[in-house]
């Protein structure tokens, strides 16, 4: 059932339009992540959900209420800017109560709750410059929970957090959303966040929505190349059709990285105008054991990247082009030289689990890119 549902929204600053036709819908509860580029409406969306800027054009219905022209103050809808905003002369508690209209008692109850859900009860006497950017983001989440929103705006919740507790305040974020029932929409640049937090994604550019779909939908099969440019996805390649298909033989491909084959149950007319394609680095084959017959890439690592937010490593390999399947993979180890690195001219990169993580920096590993591994671009 939809909850909060934007139609045909249009902003513009001076003669520069921001937003142009935005509409989108999300039912009760749903966490919905916007990403996209710096400056393509993110921010200005949701400052138009919250009441702080209006709208040229559009409607903002929120549980069956037109809110468009509601002020701010009578919209019900909590919001923690980017630089969160609290009130430096106040303490925490009196910040997280800051927009409650109870009764003292009530008050007191409300801000106890939330301060021993959120692990602050410690520090409730202390002000925003006596605790850590961590405690001043929860601060921040708690002070816009505290008078029941019916709507919970995040613009770049983990910003501003240190690398290692970024992990721990996502999942703060999505445990405190979910036992609230709160439907939420968040902005942020990261697609890992977005993964890692929300029901659904939708992907603006330039002012539009280019995507919408469940985490696994935009980020494993991106509907055009400018989705998988506005994401940060990697593995992004031109393509040259090099053999049609014909019976059992596959539709190949060249690209930077060599042959890329397309199944030959596939019917070609779907693939005769393609020009590029994403391959998912998940979906990618590492064979440490042995030299497939059928593999034609090897790649040298260059570097390794854990996550403990999404529980991958990313492996970024330079690659060289195609191989005899007979030889062995120590002798394909280039010679340390000065022009060692063309052999290497293009760079691939891999995603595995933490726990299947065996590999070091400056190994020579096989390769396999499988069809379902790669999505095509006209």
């Amino acid at each position: 059932m939809t909850y909060i549902q934007l139609s045909n929204i249009y902003f513009r600053y001076d003669e520069e339009w921001i937003l142009n036709g935005i509409s989108f819908s999300g039912s009760k509860g749903e966490l919905i992540a916007l990403v996209g580029p710096s400056g393509c409406g993110k921010t200005t969306l949701l400052r138009i959900i919250v009441g702080t800027i209006s709208p040229q054009r559009g409607l903002i219905i929120l549980n069956d209420e037109d809110i468009t022209k509601i002020p701010i103050e009578h919209r019900q809808v909590g919001y923690v800017p980017q630089n969160q905003s609290l009130f430096p002369h106040l303490t925490v508690y009196e910040n997280i109560g800051f927009g409650l209209r109870l009764s003292k008692i009530e008050n007191r109850v409300r801000i106890m709750e939330l301060s021993q859900y959120g692990g602050i009860k410690h520090i409730l006497s202390r002000k925003p410059h006596e605790i850590s950017g961590g405690q001043q983001q929860r601060v921040a989440l708690l002070r816009a929970l505290a008078p029941v929103p019916r709507l919970l705006l995040l613009d770049e919740p983990l910003s501003n957090v240190d690398t290692h507790l970024r992990e721990q305040l996502a999942l703060y974020i999505r445990s405190i959303q979910k036992m609230e029932k709160l439907t939420t929409i968040f902005v942020t640049h990261d697609i890992n966040e977005a993964k890692m937090l929300a029901d659904r994604i939708i992907v603006m550019e330039k002012g539009t929505i280019l995507q919408s779909g469940t985490p696994f939908e935009v980020t494993n099969k991106p509907q055009s190349l400018q989705v998988a440019r506005s994401l940060g996805l990697q593995n992004l390649f031109p393509l040259k059709i090099k053999q049609v298909s014909e019976g059992d033989h596959p539709l190949l491909y060249d690209s930077e990285i060599g042959e890329l084959q397309v199944s030959s149950k596939q019917k070609m007319e779907t693939f005769k105008d393609i020009t590029g394609c994403f391959i998912d680095p998940t979906k990618i084959k590492i064979d440490e054991q042995q030299f497939p017959k059928d593999l034609n890439k090897i790649g040298k690592i260059l570097a390794i990247f854990p996550d403990r937010m999404t529980n991958l490593v990313t492996i970024i390999v330079q690659l060289r082009g195609k191989n005899d399947p007979n030889r062995r993979l120590e002798d394909l180890i280039p010679e340390t030289s000065a022009n060692s690195n063309h052999l290497f001219p293009t760079k691939l990169h891999i995603q595995i689990s933490l726990e299947e993580t065996s590999f070091a920096v400056g190994d020579i590993i096989p390769i396999r890119i499988p069809p379902e591994a790669i999505t095509f671009f006209r």
